[in-house]
């Protein structure tokens, strides 16, 4: 996981699935996939002040609600756990 640039969060919401299908629904895209996988690192604005990050699978589909119910994976349960274990490489 590494941290994107506002440049590379903006195409990934604005030019990409899975991020054009769920920005509407508050997805946020924070951080991209090292190992080369394209599933990127996103948190939902409306899962409060501390959302979980979520793993979300580009390959799923281009609906929301199907990229939601079957195509994402809580990587952490808060974002301040991300923040604990995270390294400047």
């Amino acid at each position: 996981m590494e941290w994107m640039d506002v440049a590379n969060m903006r195409s990934e919401m604005l030019e990409c699935y899975p991020g054009m299908a769920i920005r509407p629904s508050g997805y946020v895209c924070i951080a991209g996939c090292t190992l080369g996988s394209g599933d990127q690192y996103y948190i939902c604005n409306a899962d409060g002040d501390d959302p979980p990050v979520y793993q979300i699978y580009h390959d799923v589909s281009d609906v929301a609600d199907e990229i939601i119910a079957n195509g994402r994976e809580i990587i952490f349960p808060k974002l301040s756990l991300l923040f604990d274990v995270a390294r400047i490489t």
